[in-house]
């Protein structure tokens, strides 16, 4: 018992330390098994996959901070690689989207942000100004979260500096980990059932 206790608290500590990497860390807080990779490359192979960034982060204009919150999400998903835009437009995915907000209200949740995904979004100017950032994000399966996470950002510059991309980078990877719950996987205990199909 006690080495099965003490392995246990090991692989959660590995699996902590794994989220958390030099001021950067990203927290899985909201899973609904509405992903499938499969789907995702698909759609991802349609067009350019839309983002919406909201909030706000070291001053920057709003098209400026989706702009290279955008830039930072290039190749950053698990294959096949989207290619991310900030500006919808005819050829866009119809399926999967992103939202990204920079230090937004805290109890904005992943739910939420699908549901409205250009709803603006206040963002907190004394987070960013003290070098602390926190990065809301969602995967969005038309109007429905597919998950959402949290990545806290601290010491960081701006939006040049290395942090900013890896918060990016590990929710983007965070939120398209093929080894999740897998939409198609989730009813095929009950045949002819999938209320998403």
């Amino acid at each position: 018992m006690k080495i099965a206790t003490r392995l246990l608290a090991a692989g959660a500590t590995a699996v902590v330390a794994a989220c958390t990497s030099g001021g950067v860390s990203v927290v899985e807080n909201y899973q609904t098994g509405f992903y499938s990779p499969g789907e995702y490359g698909s759609d991802a192979s349609k067009g350019e996959m839309p983002v919406a960034v909201t909030g706000g982060a070291f001053g920057l204009a709003p098209n400026q901070l989706a702009d290279v919150t955008v830039r930072n999400m290039q190749g950053a998903d698990w294959g096949p690689h989207a290619r991310f835009t900030a500006l919808p437009g005819p050829n866009t995915t119809r399926m999967y989207h992103y939202v990204m907000m920079w230090n937004g209200p805290r109890d904005v949740t992943a739910a939420q942000l699908c549901a409205n995904p250009r709803q603006p979004q206040p963002g907190d100017p004394t987070a960013s100004a003290a070098g602390r950032l926190v990065l809301s994000a969602a995967l969005c399966r038309f109007d429905k979260a597919t998950n959402g996470v949290t990545a806290t950002v601290s010491n960081v510059a701006g939006p040049g500096d290395v942090k900013f991309r890896q918060a990016v980078v590990g929710a983007v990877q965070e939120l398209t980990r093929p080894n999740q719950r897998d939409i198609f996987q989730r009813d095929q205990d009950r045949p002819g059932f999938n209320i998403l199909r």
